[in-house]
């Protein structure tokens, strides 16, 4: 069985067009928001993230898109925390998940996530079809990386499965749209009975820069074509707690698994017009980088991709990515 999903990252304005692309398809999917973006990157309004909320997920992408693995504990607690009660009070439900920004962070930070009440945590661990109950890996980003690029990331983390699996698809196919597609043709003809979790991330701010909405209207309409449907990241995240029950397959992502002491309380929020304020740095403790822990994105290498790069208007009913390093 496929199941599919996708996740959009920074809360550009440029997600209001996603929107409407999404719904064009009928797809499913999260928006995770920043509550504003020290990258000088303009974060869609409160008004509009409630919009959204109203046909999509919402999840936490910390107060103010800073890397956790920058700055103090105390720090990083108080921008996971704060995010998922200021989008909460903002959107008036439940925000379950969060995403590291530039997929960084180390094994302290997941317990923060855990503590501050999210239900799962987002990385930007690619070629995963397979999924744990609380950290979530992705498929592949909405973003035409070369080979040498994409190897290059799965061999910094030591995936060396991946890269057997995935090589042929790597190799012989740059278009992210096309290379995706052809790897959920190849598990709809697996029959082996296993569930596939199949997962799609990117930036809309990406998508606009390099002007790639036709090829992102093409995979939705090649993945309707095929049958699938899409879910929210937090369906994909209760139906793999629900399966790893029933049974549970070994999983090649990530060996990271949330566990859950005492809720750490994060400082007071101090509001500012342009920046959501953080408390007074205190340095944290060392600690053992994560294996999934990612390298600073450069100007070419892009905004939350796996080395990470990393308003107007309401969301309409019709109509019509980053990199790796």
């Amino acid at each position: 069985m496929i199941y599919f999903t996708s996740s959009w990252d920074d809360g550009a304005v440029t997600d209001l067009k996603l929107a409407e692309l999404l719904v064009k398809h009928n797809q499913q999917a999260t928006f995770y928001i920043p509550l504003a973006n020290l990258e000088n990157r303009k974060v869609i309004r409160p008004d509009q993230m409630l919009d959204l909320s109203d046909q999509f997920e919402i999840g936490a992408h910390t107060m103010n898109h800073k890397y956790l693995t920058t700055i103090p504990d105390k720090e990083a607690i108080y921008e996971i925390t704060e995010s998922k009660k200021a989008l909460e009070e903002i959107i008036s439900g439940p925000v379950e998940g969060f995403c590291f920004p530039g997929g960084k962070y180390r094994k302290r930070h997941i317990q923060f996530v855990k503590d501050a009440g999210f239900k799962y945590a987002r990385t930007v661990n690619q070629f995963k079809y397979r999924q744990l109950d609380t950290l979530m890996n992705t498929t592949l980003q909405a973003y035409n990386h070369s080979a040498f690029t994409h190897l290059k990331h799965l061999l910094k983390r030591g995936y060396f499965t991946e890269i057997f699996q995935n090589f042929r698809y790597i190799t012989r196919q740059r278009h992210w749209d096309k290379l995706l597609l052809n790897i959920i043709h190849d598990k709809m003809n697996d029959r082996s009975g296993r569930d596939y979790f199949i997962h799609l991330w990117g930036h809309s701010w990406e998508v606009e820069e390099h002007d790639t909405w036709d090829q992102l209207d093409h995979f939705f309409e090649g993945l309707s074509s095929l049958g699938i449907k899409s879910i929210a990241n937090n369906e994909m995240i209760n139906l793999t707690s629900v399966l790893n029950t029933i049974s549970s397959p070994n999983d090649i992502s990530s060996p990271n698994t949330i566990s859950s002491p005492n809720t750490i309380s994060s400082p007071n929020a101090i509001s500012s017009p342009n920046t959501i304020s953080s408390p007074n740095n205190i340095s944290s403790p060392n600690d053992i980088s994560s294996p999934n822990d990612t390298s600073p994105r450069n100007g070419v290498s892009s905004p939350d991709a796996i080395s990470s790069p990393e308003q107007q208007g309401g969301v309409k009913k019709q109509a019509p990515g980053k990199k790796i390093e």
